[in-house]
């Protein structure tokens, strides 16, 4: 069993930082899905469609 961690950084402090739309996406996701050679999900090339 794992337990919280005093010096843990919730996801949600991203928020915080000065990044674009597209630094943000690649950061929660998009890299790794290049990374591991994965299909990007239609919810993402939706996205990629309205920033066009």
């Amino acid at each position: 069993m794992d337990w919280p961690h005093h010096d843990f950084d919730h996801p949600r402090s991203l928020a915080r930082l000065p990044l674009t739309p597209e630094q943000r996406s690649k950061i929660m996701g998009e890299n790794a899905l290049s990374l591991f050679k994965l299909p990007m999900p239609e919810s993402l090339t939706n996205k990629e469609k309205q920033r066009a």
